[in-house]
């Protein structure tokens, strides 16, 4: 009989906690909700910067290395050019240590990706004056 009562009152907690209202809206930062328990934590925003690189048919350097970069994404839109990218050394069309990224294509580190170059981003085309968006912070 103890056990069932136990098991009761535990199942009518449980019920209890489905009955509170859920939380909405977003509170300003510094300001303190009427229940604490739905404090919303937010990591600080931070600005990326948005560049843009011309790359030519000679292997260039598109961006400067940093240790303080938390975001890359790079995005090859030109609309024929495919272009070669690296972080160590010059960069090569379809040679080994270098990533190709074909018309539209993007690559992207940091956060879920596990890995956040460092290095100098050093690019080349397959033809002149080719569009590459880059965008860091």
């Amino acid at each position: 009989m103890k056990i069932c009562a136990r098991a009761r009152r535990a199942l009518a907690a449980i019920a209890l906690l489905c009955l509170l209202p859920v939380p909405t809206g977003v509170w300003a930062a510094g300001a303190v909700p009427s229940d604490p328990a739905y404090v919303t934590v937010r990591p600080p925003n931070t600005a990326g910067t948005i560049a843009g690189c011309s790359v030519g048919i000679a292997s260039a350097q598109c961006l400067a290395g940093s240790l303080a970069r938390t975001h890359l994404q790079v995005q090859n839109v030109s609309a024929a050019a495919a272009i070669a990218c690296t972080f160590s050394g010059p960069a090569a069309l379809n040679a080994a240590g270098s990533f190709l990224l074909q018309p539209g294509q993007s690559a992207s580190w940091g956060g879920g990706t596990g890995w956040l170059p460092s290095g100098p981003l050093n690019c080349v085309a397959s033809a002149a004056a080719s569009p590459l968006y880059v965008e860091y912070n």
